[in-house]
């Protein structure tokens, strides 16, 4: 997958809904399986930063397709980085909220703005690739993406104590 970053700003999400935002000084290109890598200093600490955070982190184009899934969001769902890249956000949730999402992704992209989920009672699910449901924090920031219109960053907080909360 190729990112461009056209000099203005990488974003990330740090914890429950704080934002890093890190200015890129030069026009930078990245292959983002690393086989290529053009970035400034400061552009390659931020990508790296956001690839090793301790949140999952995904970025999902206004058609609900993930483009960007962080390392921890990968050993989180068990996926890996192909398998992810394309995938259609709903597959991660279980199936008896699929549907549900489907309306709460339209209202969301009509009304875009900065959001927590699954902090007040809420509860929210990831269905991983071996069919557990892992319980998540969500934290919704919606942004200009690079190549097909509105994004949105989701911060993902495993908020279960179980076999995804710590790396092996």
């Amino acid at each position: 997958m190729l990112l461009a970053f056209d000099g203005s700003f990488i974003i990330g999400m740090l914890g429950a809904g704080a934002a890093i935002v890190m200015a890129v000084s030069n026009a930078v290109k990245v292959r983002y399986d690393r086989k290529t890598v053009r970035l400034t200093s400061a552009g390659e600490r931020a990508i790296d930063m956001i690839e090793t955070y301790h949140d999952g982190m995904l970025a999902v184009n206004s058609d609900g397709k993930i483009i960007v899934a962080n390392q921890r969001a990968r050993f989180i769902t068990g996926y890996t980085e192909i398998e992810l890249t394309g995938m259609k956000v709903n597959d991660l949730l279980p199936p008896r909220f699929r549907t549900p999402h489907i309306a709460h992704m339209k209202k969301y992209r009509d009304s875009p703005h900065t959001r927590l989920m699954g902090k007040s009672g809420q509860q929210l699910f990831v269905l991983t690739k071996r069919g557990d449901e892992i319980r998540v924090l969500l934290s919704l920031t919606p942004r200009e993406g690079i190549d097909n219109g509105p994004e949105i960053t989701v911060g993902m907080r495993v908020l279960d104590t179980g076999e995804a909360s710590e790396p092996a």
